[in-house]
């Protein structure tokens, strides 16, 4: 938790905060969700029609989870971290392939 000397002070990092949340900028640090459990999180709250839920998962499943990034701490990954791993992947799988992973 964040203390404050004073009012103003607090204030002003509330509105940054609020700021960051609307503007998808925010990072909640204290989540320890991994990167291949917020990948299954987001696929079980799709409306997707059961092949694609089915083709969703083996993605998950073989381009995510069990790998370095799909391992990490969502809230620790850097973009960077992202695009190596997606030019990674483009070494070895199609661009259609590719393209269903970003």
């Amino acid at each position: 938790m964040k203390t404050f000397a004073k009012m103003g002070e607090a204030t002003d990092h509330l509105n940054l905060m609020e700021g960051a949340k609307v503007s998808g900028h925010y990072i909640d640090t204290s989540s320890k969700i991994t990167v291949a459990e917020y990948a299954r999180q987001w696929a079980a709250n799709r409306p997707h029609r059961s092949t694609t839920a089915i083709r969703v998962r083996s993605l998950i499943d073989k381009h995510i989870d069990g790998t370095p990034l799909g391992t990490q701490l969502l809230s620790a990954v850097r973009p960077s971290q992202v695009q190596g791993r997606i030019a990674d992947r483009s070494r070895v799988l199609a661009p259609g392939t590719l393209r269903l992973l970003v």
